[in-house]
């Protein structure tokens, strides 16, 4: 399971990570600053290419995801996986449809990182956690410590509103791969969308306590 919501943390991460990028004062980390600047939200679909090094195959999933600047997130896949996951502030709900039961947890720096939580309140500082550069039309962050298992985390900018094509994580027993589709920017979509619901009979388990 731990395997499994290190994704969704990723997922959640790499999407706030863009939010601040101006900090590199690269090219291209300027480009995405000044598109996030009027960013309030996004809704889209995403599809996630996961290569598991341990057995060398890749798992594909496809779904829509949902944001609003700057700490709430929504996912939920529709192929590969019918698992939600909403992030809200500093406390990540999973609902993991295998299994039955829905997890609360803390979005929590000391497992995933010391940025993740100050990066989700607007407080982080790209320039000091990240190694920044560009090769190939591509932005390469570098952790300067540990951060979630990522190693480096490459972006391809895009010239439509949401200034984000792709991104891929690389940690060290799996790359994950994302490319956003059909994004539509500043929609004002409504608090109700970040709601996770328990099913009838799943399992709660809550280990924020």
């Amino acid at each position: 399971m731990k395997k499994k919501i290190t994704v969704f943390y990723t997922l959640a991460l790499c999407l706030v990570f863009t939010s601040i990028a101006s900090a590199s004062g690269t090219e291209l980390a300027s480009h995405i600053q000044s598109a996030y600047k009027n960013l309030k939200d996004a809704k889209g679909a995403f599809v996630q290419k996961s290569f598991i090094k341990e057995i060398g195959e890749t798992e594909t999933y496809k779904g829509d995801f949902y944001m609003k600047i700057p700490s709430k997130m929504f996912y939920k896949y529709r192929q590969g996986s019918k698992d939600k996951v909403l992030v809200e502030g500093n406390t990540i709900l999973l609902y993991q449809q295998n299994q039955n039961q829905v997890v609360k947890s803390k979005f929590d720096p000391a497992s995933y990182g010391a940025a993740p939580v100050a990066l989700l309140g607007g407080l982080g500082n790209l320039q000091r956690e990240f190694n920044i550069t560009e090769k190939n039309g591509k932005l390469l962050l570098t952790p300067k410590g540990p951060m979630g298992g990522i190693t480096l985390l490459e972006i391809v900018p895009s010239k439509n509103p949401f200034p984000i094509k792709s991104m891929t994580m690389h940690m060290k027993s799996s790359t994950v791969s994302l490319t956003f589709e059909d994004v539509k920017t500043n929609t004002g979509i409504k608090d109700s969308v970040f709601r996770l619901n328990q099913p009838a009979g799943a399992a709660f388990l809550d280990y924020t306590h």
